[in-house]
């Protein structure tokens, strides 16, 4: 937030969408202390300097002018507000160190909404204050702001514990450096922290306790660039915050890669494709076996190089690999913003990914942008294998994986094909069936425990079953272990389901329900629940344990009428109550 706010039409945001799912939401955070930011000079003593210096230019207070910005009310994919800054030379963000006011998010931005409508209201008081005496024009809307910000200034600023100050902005230029003091209450240094600006997105987080130093309490904050040098940034971001426990916001890299996103010059085959030509770039065999082994275990391979696409096609079909890539990026965009648009085509975690680049900067772009990642130098490409997050079950569905997603890809381009644009008539007239059975043969439990193991989204319980516990389980004549499997007219997903049901009670209780995202959104939780609730002529109680991940089982079962009962962790449902389970046709593939 900012101390003066200047609202104006701000050109040039299309770029920010890109960064939108990588910068803190609302959700994501458990509370904020906002700090406001107001322009300084490094050098000057004002308001004495105002008529000897050359550089002074009045702002709409009669203060100088050192930094051009403009706050937006909102752009879209952001919860808090964006400003747009110009540091000119000597210039300087101050603000009060806030930890008095701790408030959550959404209560912070409707309280700040509020303050906004008030604002414009006082802005047409301003434009009229300009025909009365000077020492009368004051903008009534700048008392207004002031006294709101007061409530979050200081009195004795001590450590909150859990709080760290987040700043996240992007910068059209790299190159630069950003430098944020702490100051005490005798305005004295109390700590400096030195930051590189890269071209594209930053993130910083600094916890409250690394602000200070001896356990002397904070007055304010100076942020500036180094050198006096001028600065263009956009930021989305600059306040303390404590983030929510679980939150998956700054996550770290899953156990277990999902996805190989491979760069291609001097990566994928030696030489530069754009200076040598198709002739002149000599495919890495080891590289190609390398991606050819990591279908075979399951593992996807894709694309994320800055080249012409129509080339590269080219030369990947010359050798033989274009199409074990799925959802290729060629283009010349950062290719962190790439990485997050292959994870939502694919459905996917980010934190699942591996990307693989010579380029030590490229690295660095998606290593510091999406700290998920596991990033790897192209020298590295030939011990993948042996490492312990390359390790997974492989099953025969594993080995399908690819053309299940290619296929996959197929319904998706006839979905946007098609002139109705439901979604449901699209899935009815794709023949979509689903194949409930007991999970007897060992392929069937080999990948009901790797659904069991390594589905994060859609599981219901969480779960990690040891493969000799899971298979105890399977040969329990009181359990009753379900594989699912779903097909339609464009060819099989394979087994995409594993329940763990008890079937003695009143009631059916499933203490294990896993669906891969595969089949997401096609609303195979509800043919099931329904088609085993028509069976045994029961209500169904399913565990549920929220987990920083499954968020979207639990939206997904309170949308097909669940009812959530917390303290007993159950998701219930009754034939009464269940909705959409009527998009599929639900077949018993086995008895028991």
């Amino acid at each position: 937030m900012f101390d003066y706010v200047c609202h104006q039409t701000l050109t040039g945001v299309e770029v920010l969408s890109t960064f939108s799912d990588r910068v803190p939401r609302a959700r994501d955070i458990e509370s904020i202390a906002p700090l406001f930011w107001a322009d300084h000079c490094l050098e000057c003593s004002p308001p004495a300097c105002y008529a000897s210096c050359e550089m002074f230019e009045a702002n709409e207070i009669g203060r100088c002018r050192r930094v051009d910005y403009m706050e937006l009310e909102a752009v879209p994919g952001f919860d808090f507000p964006v400003a747009h800054l110009r540091f000119r030379k000597w210039a300087k963000l101050r603000c009060p160190y806030n930890t008095l006011r701790c408030l959550p998010p959404q209560a912070f931005l409707d309280d700040y909404s509020r303050h906004e409508a008030a604002l414009r209201l006082t802005r047409k008081a301003d434009a009229a204050s300009k025909l009365a005496p000077k020492k009368f024009r004051y903008p009534l809307s700048r008392v207004l702001h002031h006294r709101y910000i007061r409530g979050f200034w200081p009195v004795n600023s001590h450590v909150v514990l859990g709080m760290e100050l987040c700043l996240a902005f992007y910068a059209p230029v790299g190159g630069g450096r950003l430098i944020l003091d702490a100051h005490d209450f005798d305005d004295l240094l109390l700590t400096r922290h030195d930051f590189t600006v890269r071209q594209g997105l930053n993130l910083w987080r600094i916890p409250a306790g690394e602000l200070t130093r001896a356990g002397k309490p904070v007055l304010a904050l100076e942020l500036y660039p180094a050198d006096n040098a001028p600065l263009e940034l956009y930021m989305l971001l600059s306040d303390l915050v404590s983030f929510k426990p679980g939150s998956t916001f700054f996550k770290q890299p899953a156990k277990k890669v999902k996805c190989v996103a491979w760069d291609l010059d001097n990566t994928v085959w030696d030489g530069i494709l754009g200076e040598d030509g198709l002739d002149g770039v000599k495919l890495r065999p080891q590289v190609a076996e390398l991606i050819r082994k990591l279908d075979e275990r399951g593992i996807l391979n894709t694309v994320c190089s800055k080249n012409d696409e129509a080339l590269a096609k080219a030369a990947l079909e010359k050798f033989g690999l274009w199409d074990y890539f799925l959802y290729p990026k060629i283009n010349w965009l950062p290719k962190s913003g790439n990485l997050v648009e292959i994870a939502k085509l694919l459905n996917i975690n980010l934190d699942t990914f591996a990307f693989v680049d010579d380029s030590a900067f490229e690295r660095a772009e998606v290593g510091e942008s999406l700290l998920c990642v596991r990033v790897y130098a192209d020298s590295e490409a030939g011990s993948l294998l042996t490492r312990p997050e390359f390790d997974v079950p492989v099953t025969e569905d594993s080995r399908k994986r690819r053309a299940f997603y290619m296929a996959e890809e197929k319904r998706q381009d006839a979905f946007t094909e098609s002139d109705s644009g439901d979604y449901k008539s699209f899935i009815l007239s794709c023949g979509f069936v689903i194949d409930v059975a007991p999970c007897k043969a060992q392929q069937d439990i080999e990948r009901c425990h790797e659904l069991l193991m390594r589905t994060n989204q859609l599981n219901a319980s969480t779960n990690r079953i040891p493969m000799d516990a899971f298979q105890a389980i399977a040969a329990d004549p009181d359990r009753l272990v379900l594989r699912v499997k779903c097909s339609d007219r464009y060819g099989e997903y394979g087994t995409v389901g594993c329940l763990i049901l008890d079937t003695r009670g009143e009631t059916l209780l499933c203490t294990d329900f896993v669906i891969s995202c595969r089949v997401a959104k096609k609303k195979v939780e509800s043919a099931v629940i329904m088609f085993l609730m028509q069976k045994y002529g029961k209500s169904i109680d399913i565990v549920y344990r929220p987990s920083e991940r499954n968020h979207v089982l639990r939206e997904e079962f309170l949308s097909i009428g669940a009812e959530y009962d917390a303290q007993n962790a159950l998701m219930r449902f009754t034939s009464g109550t269940i909705r959409d389970y009527d998009w599929a046709t639900v077949k018993e593939g086995g008895t028991k």
